[in-house]
């Protein structure tokens, strides 16, 4: 009889939990697909902070970290692009280069997730509702999440979350610069929408994360947001 082991890992807004991920797995397997999460989930927080010291540490784990011994031979090729995706994360000398890596990295998770048909499920997070320039940032924050789950999961339902999660008004406030990157942000949710590749989600993604630090380090944010995002 097989084993659902839900495996329960940090995530940067709400618990997510990893539901039949490791169905069958021995505790080995599952310990390190928990690993695996949360540090992609550090990759992503310290890309979106503009903290690209931050993304060196979780980073050179995922691309240089053993993999169990157990770990079936059908999974093999998604962490090894896995792992070349968070080497160039940890190489990267400009945070889009690293944004797009942590895409790519989202991408084989789900990639791989889907070819073994062990989906993951996760703990439902409410969209935030609060009013004003808090609100909308935090909203942004959900919509992140839930494009990112949707990638990783994979699941077309989170990603449009995701999406339709950025089709409000950008901030109108700030400097030039912030505004235009704020635009851009509700530009390519719009994108989002229509796209249904998942390739295609990550180089959306991918453009997001960067455009995100892009805005927190021109507010004067930037890599205080990374403990706390």
């Amino acid at each position: 009889m097989h084993t659902h082991i839900a495996l329960v890992v940090r995530a940067t807004a709400a618990v997510v939990v990893v539901a039949a991920l490791a169905c069958g797995q021995p505790q080995t397997t599952v310990e390190h697909m928990e690993q695996h999460f949360e540090e992609v989930d550090a990759v992503k927080d310290a890309i979106i902070a503009g903290d690209l010291t931050a993304v060196k540490q979780p980073a050179a784990w995922l691309a240089e970290h053993e993999a169990a011994a157990d770990l079936p031979g059908e999974w093999e090729p998604f962490v090894a692009d896995m792992k070349a995706a968070a080497k160039t994360a940890e190489d990267a000398t400009e945070i889009s280069v690293a944004a797009v890596a942590t895409a790519e990295m989202a991408l084989s998770c789900g990639a791989c997730h889907a070819a073994v048909g062990q989906g993951t499920a996760f703990a439902f997070m409410a969209q935030p509702e609060e009013t004003g320039v808090t609100g909308h940032m935090l909203r942004h924050s959900w919509a992140l999440d839930q494009l990112w789950r949707g990638l990783v999961g994979p699941s077309d339902e989170l990603w449009q979350q995701g999406a339709q999660g950025l089709d409000e008004a950008p901030i109108q406030g700030g400097s030039e610069e912030t505004r235009a990157l704020g635009m851009r942000i509700h530009d390519l949710g719009a994108q989002a929408t229509e796209a249904a590749d998942p390739a295609a989600r990550a180089v959306i993604y991918g453009e997001l994360l960067s455009t995100c630090a892009g805005c927190h380090v021109a507010a004067g944010q930037g890599p205080t947001l990374a403990a706390g995002h």
